[in-house]
């Protein structure tokens, strides 16, 4: 499912890749086949502790973007659309009239750039907002990726917000202490039409 797309999460978890443990050359790769700048690409730190990792994959399946201004403070949609693709087109349309600074949200654009690590370099052109993409290759198809960025790419160029784009990838990785090309296991469990349980096998640590 594409940014631009608003379809139920329930509807993308169908037929969801299991994540497999990359390492940053798998990564880098697929960015680079990806068509997608290795320039302000970022891979998340993380360690052995389950309860974070599972965190790191549900940011990658849900795709979150996170919206920060040149100090660091973090901005929140004012209104009640929860596609994720509107929220963004009415940042780039009308910024100020769509987002404000987040009430019960004190997150700083240092404290999250400081759990990831640059794949090239860590240069940050200076604009007035950063967006922080999530993205992870286990939950969509090859194009998704270059999909979402020539979309976003497209809204930045057509408005007068001044902005850079920062992706940030989740997939689990070799240097968390587990193991090269294994996979874990994810399963939904319907529960009626618009919810689902995630069930989450094991944790293909080395041991």
């Amino acid at each position: 499912m594409a940014l631009n797309s608003c379809s139920p999460l329930l509807k993308k978890m169908i037929g969801i890749k299991n994540p497999v443990v990359e390492n940053t050359e798998s990564i880098t790769n697929h960015l680079i086949a990806s068509k997608v700048p290795l320039q302000n690409s970022y891979i998340i730190k993380c360690c052995s502790d389950s309860s974070n990792i599972f965190k790191n994959i549900l940011n990658g399946l849900r795709g979150e973007i996170l919206l920060f201004d040149s100090t660091g403070l973090k901005y929140c949609y004012k209104g009640k659309d929860r596609c994720t693709g509107k929220q963004l087109k009415e940042a780039y349309y009308d910024f100020n009239k769509n987002y404000q600074p987040c009430v019960n949200d004190s997150i700083k654009l240092p404290a999250i750039l400081s759990n990831a690590f640059p794949i090239n370099n860590d240069y940050r052109p200076l604009t007035n907002y950063y967006l922080i993409v999530f993205w992870a290759k286990f939950a969509g198809k090859k194009t998704k990726l270059l999909e979402d960025y020539k979309w976003m790419l497209s809204l930045k160029n057509n408005s007068n917000l001044s902005s850079t784009i920062l992706f940030i990838n989740t997939d689990l990785q070799e240097n968390w202490n587990l193991k090269k090309g294994k996979k874990m296991r994810i399963k939904f469990k319907l529960k009626g039409k618009k919810s689902a349980a995630i069930h989450f096998g094991k944790i293909p640590y080395n041991k």
